[in-house]
């Protein structure tokens, strides 16, 4: 037992690594660059400051923290990044071994082997910022692993456990409160132990779940409440009924079973029409409720199974619930689903499948099913390793990434627009014009678009194209400093230096830490003959920024 343990312990080890590694050396990626340019995870006094909540669009404290942590070991190199996340879903997997065995999972093994290489999980592991996905769920598991512990010895362990199993569960919310959910089904466990009455009448029973549903409220009222503050700046996300509402919330259950059973054709942002709005809610619910009549039946023919199938339905669905689209966040502008989101409730639905394969592999007197079954949970293995590797290959590669993203979503506004700055970024202007105007294609009034544009215009000296496209930006962001600034530069080109020091003067007043925009000032108005107005500006350069070489060097020549 001892050898096949350490067995285990090694697949659990290496099965991923073999699965994501490809991705271990891998680009930042869509908000990765957000978070590693936050001044909160730069700056010394960031933690402070992400505990406080004041400044982050989100309340993730532990997850910022970590960060805040890592940049300091890994700086702008993604590879420590990617093997910490790595690391944490590897540890993910023994913690969701060690639970189900906890629970007398005969399938305890094989359903965490699944969820350690299942290519949904590539959204999670391939992506830094999602690092909040994997260390949420290691805090979850280990929730629950203290709180079976302490259910299974009544007296002795409760108290101890319970709190630490609050502990940790405290934890996890303070780093993604995706998992909100979980109180419910340690309170459906303790259903399925004492029985319905047993459980509701037992004043310890409800002591100890009561801080567990306290702080899963808190956690609730704190996220929406920065979801639609922060994220969403007060606006709503959409506008749509509750009965489509609970249409949508069914069909995307329903989605997220058929991606974590076929786990294909992958996309980073699906359209928004994968899920229908209509008011067909009743349809994808009835399917859900006889789902779960038969999970019941299954339970009366097999105890032991069917309360593991039960259990994993029920898992798969609270863990589920908070991105289903009841509450709004800021993702659903892009779309109604994500295969990130699914990372934190994968293990319910594995452990149905497992359960299912186990069950047949130990079917009495019947060698050929035995037989089928183990070959079946084998290919399975094999085929979901593979193609979580090729996946994780796409995370190795910004423009790789994002030409994927483009081609399974032409109207994705995100990938076109990502894609064309790695092209630029990479010195592949020619490649980048057509995506950014696909960009102005799907939402004409993106002015940072036509900003895009018209700099890679510039720098081709097609001054007319240019100009035409800085003026569309100064018409639908003329407050934005960064369209200030390039019309200043645009001006400046064609020999406006007037104009130029208006535009470069308007930035340096809305951001005066703007040192080039003061800078670019001082230049245009020398070019336009305001010599003392263009020698003050140099100087104020030159007392904000003692360094700055060539203040100081226009300075010297122009002005001895």
């Amino acid at each position: 037992m001892k050898t096949l343990n350490t067995v285990y312990v090694l697949a659990l080890i290496l099965l991923p690594i073999l699965a994501y590694g490809p991705s271990l050396s891998g680009d930042f990626l869509w908000d990765d660059y957000q978070l590693i340019n936050n001044p909160l995870i730069r700056d010394a006094d960031g933690l402070f400051r992400i505990w406080s909540g004041r400044e982050a669009i989100d309340y993730y404290p532990i997850y910022y923290s970590a960060f805040w942590l890592q940049w300091r070991l890994w700086g702008d190199g993604t590879t420590g990044y990617h093997v910490v996340n790595l690391l944490f879903h590897i540890l993910n997997g023994l913690l969701l071994w060690r639970v189900l065995a906890r629970l007398g999972c005969r399938s305890a093994p094989l359903c965490a082997a699944l969820f350690a290489i299942h290519p949904l999980c590539t959204a999670t592991v391939g992506w830094v910022s999602e690092q909040k996905n994997t260390l949420s769920l290691l805090f979850a598991l280990l929730s629950a692993l203290y709180f079976i512990r302490g259910a299974d010895d009544r007296e002795r362990r409760l108290r101890r456990d319970s709190f630490l199993s609050a502990i940790f569960f405290a934890l996890a919310l303070l780093t993604k409160p995706a998992v909100l959910a979980l109180p419910l089904f340690f309170a459906a466990a303790l259903m399925a132990r004492d029985g319905l009455s047993g459980t509701i009448l037992r004043r310890k029973t409800m002591a100890t779940l009561a801080p567990f549903f306290l702080l899963a409220l808190c956690s609730a009222l704190v996220t929406i409440w920065f979801q639609h503050n922060r994220a969403m700046e007060g606006e709503a996300a959409r506008v749509i009924s509750w009965a489509e509402r609970l249409s949508l919330a069914g069909q995307a259950w329903w989605f997220y079973l058929g991606k974590a059973l076929w786990p294909f054709h992958h996309c980073m942002i699906y359209p928004m029409d994968t899920l229908s709005a209509g008011l067909h809610w009743l349809l994808p619910w009835a399917g859900w409720a006889g789902v779960l009549a038969a999970a019941f039946l299954l339970r009366v023919r097999d105890r032991r199974t069917g309360l593991h199938v039960f259990w994993g339905l029920l898992f798969f669905t609270l863990m589920l619930a908070p991105v289903l689209g009841f509450v709004d966040q800021g993702y659903t502008r892009f779309s109604l689903v994500a295969e990130h989101w699914t990372y934190p409730a994968l293990p319910g639905v594995l452990l149905i499948l497992s359960e299912a394969l186990a069950w047949l592999i130990a079917v009495p007197r019947a060698q050929p099913v035995r037989v089928g079954a183990a070959v079946t949970a084998g290919l399975l293995l094999v085929s979901w390793l593979a193609n979580a590797r090729a996946e994780s290959a796409t995370y190795a590669d910004a423009v790789t990434f994002y030409r994927k993203a483009v081609e399974c979503n032409p109207d994705n506004i995100v990938a076109h627009h990502n894609l064309a700055n790695e092209l630029a970024a990479r010195g592949n202007p020619a490649g980048a014009l057509p995506h950014y105007r696909e960009t102005l294609r799907i939402e004409p009034t993106f002015w940072r678009a036509h900003l895009a544009i018209a700099s890679l215009l510039l720098e081709k000296g097609d001054l007319a194209g240019a100009g035409a496209e800085v003026e569309q930006a100064l018409k639908l962001a003329p407050d934005e400093p960064e369209v200030s600034f390039l019309a200043g530069l645009y001006r400046g080109m064609t020999g406006d230096h007037a104009a130029a020091a208006r535009h470069f003067g308007t930035v340096w007043n809305r951001d005066p830490a703007n040192i080039e925009a003061l800078f670019n000032m001082a230049l245009a108005l020398y070019q336009s003959g305001r010599q003392p107005e263009a020698r003050a500006a140099l100087e104020e350069v030159l007392r904000l920024q003692p360094y700055h070489a060539r203040a100081r060097q226009v300075l010297d020549t122009k002005f001895r």
